[in-house]
Protein backbone atom coordinates (compact mmCIF):
# COMPACT_ATOMS: atom_id res chain seq x y z
CA UNK A 1 0.00 0.00 0.00
CA UNK A 2 1.31 3.44 -0.89
CA UNK A 3 1.48 6.13 1.79
CA UNK A 4 0.78 9.12 -0.42
CA UNK A 5 -0.49 10.24 -3.80
CA UNK A 6 -3.57 8.54 -5.18
CA UNK A 7 -5.02 5.04 -5.27
CA UNK A 8 -2.57 2.26 -5.94
CA UNK A 9 -3.55 -0.41 -8.46
CA UNK A 10 -2.59 -3.89 -7.37
CA UNK A 11 -2.76 -5.73 -10.68
CA UNK A 12 -2.17 -9.19 -9.28
CA UNK A 13 -4.86 -8.90 -6.59
CA UNK A 14 -7.25 -6.95 -8.81
CA UNK A 15 -8.24 -4.13 -6.48
CA UNK A 16 -7.69 -0.45 -5.85
CA UNK A 17 -6.26 0.50 -2.47
CA UNK A 18 -7.00 3.95 -1.04
CA UNK A 19 -4.79 4.76 1.98
CA UNK A 20 -5.91 7.60 4.26
CA UNK A 21 -4.03 8.31 7.47
CA UNK A 22 -6.34 9.27 10.36
CA UNK A 23 -4.91 9.34 13.89
CA UNK A 24 -4.00 5.81 14.91
CA UNK A 25 -5.18 4.04 11.80
CA UNK A 26 -5.24 3.72 8.05
CA UNK A 27 -8.45 2.97 6.18
CA UNK A 28 -8.06 0.68 3.21
CA UNK A 29 -10.94 0.31 0.80
CA UNK A 30 -10.64 -2.64 -1.51
CA UNK A 31 -12.78 -3.08 -4.61
CA UNK A 32 -12.32 -6.40 -6.34
CA UNK A 33 -13.02 -6.83 -9.99
CA UNK A 34 -16.33 -8.59 -9.33
CA UNK A 35 -18.90 -5.92 -10.30
CA UNK A 36 -21.90 -8.04 -9.33
CA UNK A 37 -20.79 -7.84 -5.71
CA UNK A 38 -20.68 -4.05 -5.82
CA UNK A 39 -23.90 -3.31 -7.68
CA UNK A 40 -26.25 -2.43 -4.84
CA UNK A 41 -25.97 1.31 -5.48
CA UNK A 42 -29.40 2.92 -6.02
CA UNK A 43 -28.91 3.53 -9.76
CA UNK A 44 -28.39 -0.16 -10.57
CA UNK A 45 -31.49 -2.25 -11.33
CA UNK A 46 -32.39 -4.38 -8.35
CA UNK A 47 -32.27 -7.61 -10.30
CA UNK A 48 -28.54 -7.10 -10.85
CA UNK A 49 -27.97 -5.83 -7.32
CA UNK A 50 -29.35 -9.06 -5.85
CA UNK A 51 -27.64 -11.26 -8.43
CA UNK A 52 -31.09 -11.98 -9.87
CA UNK A 53 -31.74 -12.32 -13.62
CA UNK A 54 -33.41 -9.31 -15.19
CA UNK A 55 -36.55 -11.26 -16.06
CA UNK A 56 -38.77 -11.43 -13.00
CA UNK A 57 -40.84 -14.50 -12.24
CA UNK A 58 -39.74 -18.10 -12.31
CA UNK A 59 -36.07 -17.26 -12.94
CA UNK A 60 -36.05 -15.09 -9.82
CA UNK A 61 -37.49 -17.88 -7.72
CA UNK A 62 -35.02 -20.39 -9.11
CA UNK A 63 -32.10 -18.07 -8.34
CA UNK A 64 -33.34 -17.57 -4.78
CA UNK A 65 -33.70 -21.32 -4.31
CA UNK A 66 -30.08 -21.86 -5.39
CA UNK A 67 -28.72 -19.82 -2.48
CA UNK A 68 -28.11 -22.76 -0.19
CA UNK A 69 -28.36 -22.38 3.56
CA UNK A 70 -30.15 -19.01 3.45
CA UNK A 71 -33.79 -18.90 4.51
CA UNK A 72 -36.12 -18.04 1.65
CA UNK A 73 -37.98 -15.42 3.67
CA UNK A 74 -34.70 -13.67 4.52
CA UNK A 75 -33.75 -13.57 0.84
CA UNK A 76 -37.14 -12.11 -0.10
CA UNK A 77 -36.90 -9.59 2.77
CA UNK A 78 -33.41 -8.53 1.60
CA UNK A 79 -34.65 -7.90 -1.94
CA UNK A 80 -37.67 -5.90 -0.77
CA UNK A 81 -35.49 -3.96 1.68
CA UNK A 82 -33.11 -3.05 -1.15
CA UNK A 83 -36.00 -1.75 -3.26
CA UNK A 84 -37.15 0.47 -0.41
CA UNK A 85 -33.70 1.74 0.52
CA UNK A 86 -32.89 2.48 -3.15
CA UNK A 87 -36.13 4.50 -3.41
CA UNK A 88 -37.61 2.21 -6.02
CA UNK A 89 -40.59 2.35 -3.65
CA UNK A 90 -41.07 5.69 -1.92
CA UNK A 91 -42.87 6.81 1.22
CA UNK A 92 -46.51 5.64 1.36
CA UNK A 93 -46.18 3.62 -1.86
CA UNK A 94 -48.28 0.48 -1.72
CA UNK A 95 -46.25 -2.68 -2.12
CA UNK A 96 -47.46 -5.37 -4.50
CA UNK A 97 -49.84 -7.80 -2.82
CA UNK A 98 -48.62 -10.98 -1.13
CA UNK A 99 -50.01 -12.94 -4.07
CA UNK A 100 -48.12 -10.80 -6.61
CA UNK A 101 -44.84 -10.96 -4.70
CA UNK A 102 -45.20 -14.71 -4.20
CA UNK A 103 -45.62 -15.18 -7.94
CA UNK A 104 -42.66 -12.92 -8.69
CA UNK A 105 -40.31 -14.82 -6.39
CA UNK A 106 -41.91 -18.24 -6.96
CA UNK A 107 -42.28 -18.81 -3.21
CA UNK A 108 -45.17 -19.72 -0.92
CA UNK A 109 -47.42 -16.97 0.44
CA UNK A 110 -46.33 -17.79 4.00
CA UNK A 111 -42.72 -17.04 2.96
CA UNK A 112 -43.67 -13.65 1.54
CA UNK A 113 -45.80 -12.86 4.59
CA UNK A 114 -42.85 -13.68 6.89
CA UNK A 115 -40.55 -11.44 4.82
CA UNK A 116 -43.01 -8.53 5.15
CA UNK A 117 -43.23 -9.09 8.90
CA UNK A 118 -39.45 -8.67 9.11
CA UNK A 119 -39.63 -5.36 7.23
CA UNK A 120 -42.47 -4.22 9.48
CA UNK A 121 -40.42 -5.04 12.59
CA UNK A 122 -37.57 -2.96 11.12
CA UNK A 123 -39.92 -0.01 10.67
CA UNK A 124 -39.63 0.00 6.88
CA UNK A 125 -43.26 -0.84 6.10
CA UNK A 126 -46.65 -0.68 7.79
CA UNK A 127 -49.82 -2.61 7.02
CA UNK A 128 -53.46 -1.54 6.79
CA UNK A 129 -56.10 -4.20 7.12
CA UNK A 130 -57.75 -4.90 3.79
CA UNK A 131 -55.43 -2.49 1.95
CA UNK A 132 -51.97 -4.08 2.06
CA UNK A 133 -48.46 -3.00 3.04
CA UNK A 134 -47.05 0.49 2.56
CA UNK A 135 -43.60 2.10 2.78
CA UNK A 136 -42.91 4.15 5.90
CA UNK A 137 -40.94 7.34 5.92
CA UNK A 138 -37.39 6.17 6.35
CA UNK A 139 -33.96 7.65 6.71
CA UNK A 140 -30.78 6.04 5.50
CA UNK A 141 -29.07 4.18 8.31
CA UNK A 142 -25.39 5.05 8.33
CA UNK A 143 -22.64 3.95 10.66
CA UNK A 144 -19.59 6.18 10.67
CA UNK A 145 -16.37 4.18 10.93
CA UNK A 146 -13.91 7.05 10.80
CA UNK A 147 -12.10 8.78 13.63
CA UNK A 148 -10.14 7.43 16.56
CA UNK A 149 -10.77 4.70 19.10
CA UNK A 150 -12.71 6.96 21.47
CA UNK A 151 -15.12 8.23 18.76
CA UNK A 152 -15.74 4.64 17.64
CA UNK A 153 -16.57 3.62 21.21
CA UNK A 154 -18.91 6.62 21.50
CA UNK A 155 -20.76 5.71 18.28
CA UNK A 156 -21.30 2.12 19.42
CA UNK A 157 -22.29 3.25 22.92
CA UNK A 158 -25.11 5.44 21.56
CA UNK A 159 -26.75 2.52 19.77
CA UNK A 160 -29.15 0.14 21.48
CA UNK A 161 -27.72 -3.30 20.78
CA UNK A 162 -29.09 -6.72 21.50
CA UNK A 163 -26.34 -9.33 21.46
CA UNK A 164 -26.52 -13.02 20.62
CA UNK A 165 -23.36 -14.96 21.51
CA UNK A 166 -22.96 -18.02 19.29
CA UNK A 167 -19.56 -19.19 20.59
CA UNK A 168 -17.63 -18.28 23.74
CA UNK A 169 -14.39 -20.09 24.59
CA UNK A 170 -10.77 -19.60 25.63
CA UNK A 171 -8.03 -19.15 23.02
CA UNK A 172 -4.28 -18.70 23.52
CA UNK A 173 -3.57 -16.12 20.81
CA UNK A 174 -5.39 -13.57 18.69
CA UNK A 175 -5.07 -12.23 15.12
CA UNK A 176 -2.71 -9.27 14.83
CA UNK A 177 -1.48 -6.92 12.12
CA UNK A 178 2.14 -7.55 11.01
CA UNK A 179 3.08 -3.87 11.01
CA UNK A 180 1.98 -3.53 14.66
CA UNK A 181 4.24 -5.83 16.73
CA UNK A 182 2.86 -6.61 20.15
CA UNK A 183 2.87 -9.20 22.90
CA UNK A 184 -0.01 -11.51 23.76
CA UNK A 185 -2.10 -11.87 26.88
CA UNK A 186 -1.87 -15.31 28.56
CA UNK A 187 -5.40 -16.19 27.35
CA UNK A 188 -8.13 -14.63 25.24
CA UNK A 189 -11.88 -14.87 25.34
CA UNK A 190 -13.00 -15.71 21.81
CA UNK A 191 -16.63 -14.97 20.93
CA UNK A 192 -18.68 -15.21 17.76
CA UNK A 193 -21.53 -12.72 18.11
CA UNK A 194 -24.39 -11.21 16.17
CA UNK A 195 -25.57 -7.73 17.18
CA UNK A 196 -29.12 -6.56 16.53
CA UNK A 197 -30.72 -3.12 16.48
CA UNK A 198 -34.53 -3.15 16.68
CA UNK A 199 -34.51 -6.90 15.98
CA UNK A 200 -32.59 -6.43 12.72
CA UNK A 201 -29.12 -8.04 12.41
CA UNK A 202 -26.54 -5.28 12.43
CA UNK A 203 -23.13 -6.94 12.43
CA UNK A 204 -21.45 -10.35 12.65
CA UNK A 205 -18.34 -10.44 14.86
CA UNK A 206 -15.35 -12.59 15.66
CA UNK A 207 -13.88 -11.01 18.81
CA UNK A 208 -10.81 -11.78 20.91
CA UNK A 209 -10.13 -9.90 24.14
CA UNK A 210 -8.00 -10.44 27.22
CA UNK A 211 -9.50 -13.28 29.31
CA UNK A 212 -8.49 -11.42 32.49
CA UNK A 213 -10.81 -8.59 31.47
CA UNK A 214 -13.63 -11.00 30.62
CA UNK A 215 -13.46 -12.68 34.04
CA UNK A 216 -14.13 -9.38 35.81
CA UNK A 217 -17.71 -9.34 34.50
CA UNK A 218 -18.62 -12.33 32.28
CA UNK A 219 -22.32 -11.45 32.16
CA UNK A 220 -21.67 -7.90 30.94
CA UNK A 221 -19.26 -9.10 28.25
CA UNK A 222 -21.85 -11.59 27.02
CA UNK A 223 -24.70 -9.10 26.68
CA UNK A 224 -23.14 -5.76 25.67
CA UNK A 225 -20.68 -4.52 22.99
CA UNK A 226 -17.17 -5.45 24.12
CA UNK A 227 -15.38 -2.23 23.10
CA UNK A 228 -17.79 -0.22 25.25
CA UNK A 229 -17.70 -2.50 28.29
CA UNK A 230 -13.95 -3.18 28.38
CA UNK A 231 -13.10 0.49 28.95
CA UNK A 232 -14.32 0.04 32.54
CA UNK A 233 -12.07 -2.94 33.23
CA UNK A 234 -8.74 -2.53 31.40
CA UNK A 235 -5.74 -2.48 33.76
CA UNK A 236 -3.65 -0.29 31.44
CA UNK A 237 -4.79 2.42 29.01
CA UNK A 238 -5.11 1.67 25.31
CA UNK A 239 -2.44 3.66 23.49
CA UNK A 240 -2.51 2.22 19.97
CA UNK A 241 -5.51 1.22 17.86
CA UNK A 242 -5.92 0.45 14.21
CA UNK A 243 -8.75 -0.36 11.86
CA UNK A 244 -8.57 -1.67 8.28
CA UNK A 245 -11.72 -1.74 6.15
CA UNK A 246 -12.26 -3.96 3.13
CA UNK A 247 -15.33 -4.63 0.99
CA UNK A 248 -16.17 -8.16 -0.03
CA UNK A 249 -19.08 -10.46 -0.81
CA UNK A 250 -20.92 -12.15 2.05
CA UNK A 251 -20.21 -15.86 2.37
CA UNK A 252 -23.04 -18.25 3.22
CA UNK A 253 -22.61 -17.99 6.99
CA UNK A 254 -22.42 -14.19 7.08
CA UNK A 255 -25.33 -13.89 4.63
CA UNK A 256 -27.47 -16.17 6.80
CA UNK A 257 -26.81 -14.29 10.06
CA UNK A 258 -27.16 -10.82 8.51
CA UNK A 259 -30.20 -11.72 6.41
CA UNK A 260 -28.45 -10.86 3.14
CA UNK A 261 -28.33 -12.53 -0.27
CA UNK A 262 -25.23 -14.66 -0.82
CA UNK A 263 -22.48 -12.45 -2.27
CA UNK A 264 -24.08 -9.17 -1.14
CA UNK A 265 -21.46 -6.53 -0.27
CA UNK A 266 -20.33 -6.39 3.34
CA UNK A 267 -17.79 -4.09 4.96
CA UNK A 268 -15.22 -6.02 6.97
CA UNK A 269 -13.46 -4.14 9.77
CA UNK A 270 -10.24 -5.64 11.19
CA UNK A 271 -9.49 -3.95 14.51
CA UNK A 272 -6.77 -4.23 17.10
CA UNK A 273 -6.13 -2.35 20.36
CA UNK A 274 -2.81 -2.41 22.23
CA UNK A 275 -2.34 -1.17 25.78
CA UNK A 276 0.55 0.76 27.34
CA UNK A 277 2.44 -2.47 28.13
CA UNK A 278 2.49 -3.42 24.43
CA UNK A 279 -0.11 -6.18 24.90
CA UNK A 280 -2.86 -6.77 22.36
CA UNK A 281 -5.92 -6.67 24.63
CA UNK A 282 -8.53 -6.64 21.85
CA UNK A 283 -8.75 -7.91 18.28
CA UNK A 284 -11.81 -8.35 16.12
CA UNK A 285 -13.15 -9.01 12.65
CA UNK A 286 -16.55 -7.33 12.30
CA UNK A 287 -18.73 -7.55 9.18
CA UNK A 288 -21.47 -5.02 8.45
CA UNK A 289 -24.10 -4.95 5.67
CA UNK A 290 -22.59 -2.67 3.05
CA UNK A 291 -25.65 -0.44 2.72
CA UNK A 292 -25.29 0.82 6.30
CA UNK A 293 -21.67 2.00 6.12
CA UNK A 294 -20.55 5.48 5.20
CA UNK A 295 -17.02 6.94 5.06
CA UNK A 296 -16.89 10.72 5.20
CA UNK A 297 -13.23 11.63 4.87
CA UNK A 298 -11.48 14.97 4.47
CA UNK A 299 -8.95 14.81 1.63
CA UNK A 300 -5.66 16.59 2.19
CA UNK A 301 -4.86 19.37 -0.31
CA UNK A 302 -1.17 19.82 -0.98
Amino acid sequence: MRRGGGPALNASAGYLSFPVEMGYRTYSTRRREEPALFSTVPHVPLQRACLIPSTRGTEVGEEIARQKGISLYRQVAAILRARIESNEWKQDDRLPSIEELSREFAVAKVTTRHALQILESEGLVYSQQGKGSFVRSHKEKWLSLQGGWAPLVSVVELQEHAVKVLVSEVRFSCPTLPEYPCSFAPEYRFQIRVHYIKDAPYCYNHIYFDERIFRKNPELFSTKPVIVSMSQYVDHPIVTARQILTVRGADEQVAEYLGLPYGAPVVRANRIAIDSTGTAVFSSIVQYPGQHIKLDIDLAVY
